[in-house]
């Protein structure tokens, strides 16, 4: 046996001799502990002895990855995969490398010939849906998050697990804070009766941290059955595989399926036509710390402010498209402070400070972050400014207005309509023009977040000007004040904007659906896309 081949080896500045088993588990262990190129020199060892081996390459090509030596990874993994094709990770961990290298069309044929082998892999659905995703492909990108659901239902009924009268929401739904704001529209749903009668229980788990912990309490008036206990979760695995609630497919109690975009815009509709209230609502003690923070800070107490949060660097890559400069956000803030108003930036400390702005607090950056804060801020501010970002969706759920500039994918249309937006646009160069609404809308550029893609399409993308922003802001302060009458021609170009987003639109269906309005200022400067 080759494994059991004697071999001499260096480690540490000494010389060694053992078997090629042992030299593999040395390896493995490097690589557990972070010592990526020390494992991978003991692995080049062995596959001089055993060239042949698929654990051995498949091994070392995940050392490679790590090492981010994505060329000769994927040399082994495909090696690994020809020496044998029937072991299902082979064909994960090749098509995780062509999707961290943007080949996402590659990574399909993978993984569609893996669940060809074994239909019954769940995890391999939502890489699926992943990758046609990036693609702009809504319609395999909802058919394989659909499949998973139809599985998991025959295989709940299989098992007769439906008589528990339970239903999980996984990990999927609390570890980034715009996931759990969806909890908004799965309650909703409950409320309206469009679910079966089935406890929820909300499952953590400390691989998988809850984004925002305070925010979390504030659904358990609704979903009070929380579980984080891990020896308990992998107890419970067999069951909660079967009954989960995934967060981009919605179950109805008929046992029909309406993906996410669709789902909550319908949700939202019925909600708003039946004038039921936001289901959140700030805590006392909440607000009066919240208060109590914002005075330390220099905020006189009840000033009224605005939140903002804009995407940027931290989120670089393929998938950058939706962030946004801070700097074109500055002529919107000065208009606030000078009608009296403070700006509160949120995000994390790794975000580009703020120039030094009369009544403008760079909260997210000082040493008054908190959860419960995040909370409050989103709650009590007059309006939020944010971008195509978790935190722009948790305002709505406390009956908080937003203004949301530079949307995109502009396909994935916000579901509350107290809201307005404008979205990004897209620049054709093979046309040497923007493209219209109706181009865009019917086009897979509008429902991608890759910018690998849009290059390969010939589109680059276009962000609000600085001053588009600032209208947007404009808008809705008007709205709050009482004012902004729509002109005739105004309501005509909104009705004209939304006879294309019904006719071209993938995601979300006007007609059943509530939605964001686009800028009205921003409609009148592109007209001439309507066409």
């Amino acid at each position: 046996m080759i494994r059991s081949k004697l071999v001499i080896f260096s480690f540490q500045g000494n010389s060694y001799t053992a078997t090629c088993d042992k030299v593999l588990e040395l390896a493995t262990l490097l690589t557990n502990k972070g010592d990526h190129q020390m494992s991978l020199d003991l692995l080049s060892l062995i596959l001089l002895n055993y060239p042949n081996d698929p654990e051995i390459l498949n091994i070392s090509g995940k050392v490679c990855m790590k090492l981010n030596i994505t060329d000769i990874a994927v040399k082994l993994f495909s090696k690994a995969l020809t020496l044998d094709n029937e072991n299902i990770d082979y064909y994960v961990d090749l098509a995780d490398v062509y999707i961290a290298l943007c080949n996402y069309q590659e990574a399909i044929v993978l993984l569609s010939e893996a669940l060809n082998k074994q239909s019954d892999k769940y995890v391999l659905y939502p890489k699926l849906a992943y990758c046609n995703y990036m693609q702009g492909d809504y319609k395999n990108y909802c058919e394989s998050l659909q499949t998973r659901c139809l599985k998991k239902q025959s295989c709940a009924n299989i098992k007769t697990l439906g008589q528990l009268g339970l239903r999980f929401l996984a990990a999927e739904w609390v570890t980034s804070i715009g996931h759990l704001a969806i909890i908004d529209l799965y309650v909703k749903m409950k409320l309206l009766g469009w679910q079966r009668d089935e406890k929820t229980i909300i499952l953590t788990h400390p691989i998988y941290p809850v984004a925002n912990l305070c925010y979390l309490n504030y659904w358990r008036k609704y979903l009070p059955a929380v579980i984080s206990d891990p020896v308990l979760l992998d107890y419970l695995s067999p069951v909660t595989i079967c009954l989960e609630q995934h967060q981009h497919v919605f179950s109805f109690h008929d046992g029909s399926l309406i993906d996410i975009y669709p789902g909550c815009s319908v949700i939202q509709k019925h909600w708003e036509s039946e004038k039921r209230p936001p289901l959140l609502a700030l805590s006392d003690d909440d607000t009066e710390k919240g208060w109590n923070c914002l005075v330390s800070l220099g905020v006189p107490r009840n000033s009224w402010f605005v939140a903002i949060h804009v995407r940027e660097g931290k989120y670089d890559g393929d998938r950058s498209v939706r962030n946004s400069k801070l700097s074109s956000y500055i002529h919107a803030i000065n208009t606030i402070t000078s009608r009296g108003g403070w700006v509160i930036r949120m995000g994390d400390s790794s975000m580009k400070p703020l120039p030094n702005i009369p009544c403008v607090i760079d909260y997210c950056r000082s040493p008054h972050k908190s959860d419960w804060m995040d909370v409050f801020l989103w709650a009590e501010c007059r309006f939020f400014i944010g971008t195509s970002s978790g935190p722009a969706q948790v305002p709505p759920t406390f009956g908080v207005p937003c203004v949301l500039t530079n949307w995109s994918p502009p396909g994935v249309v916000h579901c509350y309509s107290q809201d307005i937006y404008i979205p990004k646009l897209f620049w054709s160069v093979c046309k040497n023009r923007l493209l219209t609404f109706s181009e865009a809308l019917s086009s897979p550029v509008s429902y991608t977040e890759s910018r690998s893609y849009l290059y390969s399409k010939r589109v680059e993308i276009v962000d609000n000007s600085s001053d588009e922003i600032n209208d947007l802001v404009l808008e809705m302060l008007d709205r709050l004040e009482g004012g902004n009458n729509y002109s005739p021609e105004d309501l005509q170009l909104i009705e004209q904007f939304k006879n294309i987003e019904e006719q071209f639109n993938r995601y979300t269906y006007t007609k059943e659906g509530a939605y964001a309005q686009i800028g009205i200022s921003f409609l009148r400067k592109y007209k001439q896309l309507l066409d």
